[in-house]
């Protein structure tokens, strides 16, 4: 118990000091993405009005060499209409998770030992459309850092003893009741930005 609870304090500690050090990884195209198949395979979903469906929020951790490992992440989604809900619920292998990733403060999630594969679940989302189905655009966006709140970005904590920081990375935007394709949406402006705070 004595270990557990002390894995747990550091954990938490991490998760609050991730943000202190974000660095870009060059050639990555790691994302975090809201996908409608469990295998990451699509980012499209239909719902009738007063239904309600199931999602999935996943990191997407291809360029990340297995040297460097994954053991977290944060993001926040926004663009969910009024009138909708949505209920989050971890990963059950996750051993902390702080916040809600449809709050404006967003949400981290970690993990007590590195986990393998590209299409990572982190969160499956219960979603209720209490109104009428109109389309709408979800988006992974970034958390901010309360130690310096000028660093936003999605981000994924590498699983490698060594490295002290954070990887920020792309965010994939979700189309619901929509016929436009997936993609997973630029974030020049925010790398633009990470990079000129550690020249």
């Amino acid at each position: 118990m004595v270990n557990r609870l002390s894995f747990i304090r550091r954990t938490a500690a991490l998760l609050s000091a991730v943000s202190i050090v974000a660095v870009p990884v060059p050639g990555t195209s790691a994302s975090i993405g809201l996908f409608s198949s469990a295998d990451c395979n699509s980012c499209n979903l239909g719902v009738l009005p007063g239904g309600m469906a199931t999602f999935y929020i996943r990191a997407l951790t291809e360029g990340i060499g297995p040297e460097t490992g994954f053991t977290g992440a944060g993001l926040r989604v926004t663009g969910l209409p009024s009138g909708w809900s949505t209920l989050s619920v971890p990963n059950p292998q996750a051993t902390l998770s702080a916040g809600d990733p449809f709050s404006p403060g967003g949400a981290r999630i970690a993990f007590s030992s590195h986990i393998a594969g590209t299409c990572i679940d982190l969160y499956t989302v219960s979603l209720t459309i209490n109104t009428s189905a109109n389309e709408a655009t979800l988006r992974v966006e970034g958390v901010a850092s309360p130690w310096n709140p000028t660093l936003i970005c999605p981000f994924i904590v590498p699983g490698c003893s060594p490295c002290d920081f954070v990887i920020c990375v792309d965010g994939g935007r979700f189309f619901v009741n929509s016929g436009l394709d997936c993609d997973v949406s630029s974030k020049s402006a925010i790398w633009t930005h990470i990079k000129a705070l550690y020249r």
